[in-house]
């Protein structure tokens, strides 16, 4: 081989190493990393991220203790988009999306007992306006039993339900329309629960909230709401 050959293959494989550097670099930058949280037994935590359109989407929970640890990606009305329920503390997807999307990733810990997670992606983090916010008083749930809640949500604006629990239980959340059709639900194992939806006409919707145990629970609702705030009437002060 000619010295000016082998130069010119030295150069070609410089340049095609400096390229791979580069690349790697460029996908450790887009890497975003998450701060680790805690998370119970049970519990669930809920993120939002959009991803572009064409481009592979990698999701990874690292855990620090030994439970078992799932990762859920949907669309924002709950539809399946991808998952990793292996019995592991560790989870790993990838999805190429088809749009420019927001997701909601859910992480939830079946335990047994509580974690440190770390949640990372190539995604960019969002925070989603689900409107003026109300959280009902603390109730409870029967192992088997249920509570329901009436709710004004309005039409075509973005809402959302969370319920959080006390207990380990496994506590699911349903959302039914005006005429009593199902546009919701999270039936997750978790004593956490998470909807978000879009309602088709402005109305009172039913939030039903629902212990499958084992054991009772102590439930909280923070939901969208419609309903303007209650204000208080000035006492009259009474002559002395």
């Amino acid at each position: 081989m000619t010295r000016s050959a082998l130069t010119a293959l030295a150069t070609l494989v410089f340049a095609l190493t400096a390229h791979a550097h580069a690349s790697q670099d460029k996908e450790k930058k887009a890497v975003k990393l998450n701060k680790p949280f805690e998370i119970g037994e049970l519990e669930k935590k809920v993120f939002h991220v959009s991803f572009p359109a064409g481009q592979k989407a990698t999701i990874r929970v690292k855990s620090s203790e030994d439970t078992d640890v799932d990762l859920y990606v949907e669309e924002m009305d709950g539809t399946d988009v991808v998952s990793d329920t292996d019995p592991s503390k560790d989870c790993m997807v990838e999805f190429t999306p088809l749009k420019n999307k927001t997701y909601r990733i859910s992480v939830i810990n079946l335990g047994p007992g509580g974690n440190s997670c770390l949640l990372t992606h190539n995604g960019k983090d969002e925070k989603v306006d689900f409107g003026k916010l109300t959280t009902t008083k603390p109730f409870k749930v029967v192992e088997d039993g249920s509570h329901i809640i009436n709710v004004k949500f309005e039409q075509d604006k973005l809402s959302a339900v969370w319920v959080t629990s006390e207990q380990a239980t496994d506590v699911d959340v349903f959302v039914f329309d005006p005429d009593g059709r199902e546009i919701a639900k999270d039936e997750h194992v978790s004593k956490d629960a998470f909807v978000s939806f879009i309602p088709k006409t402005t109305g009172m919707y039913r939030i039903e909230v629902r212990n499958l145990g084992q054991g009772d629970n102590t439930c909280t609702i923070k939901h969208t709401t419609a309903d303007e705030a209650k204000k208080e009437t000035p006492k009259k002060e009474e002559n002395r």
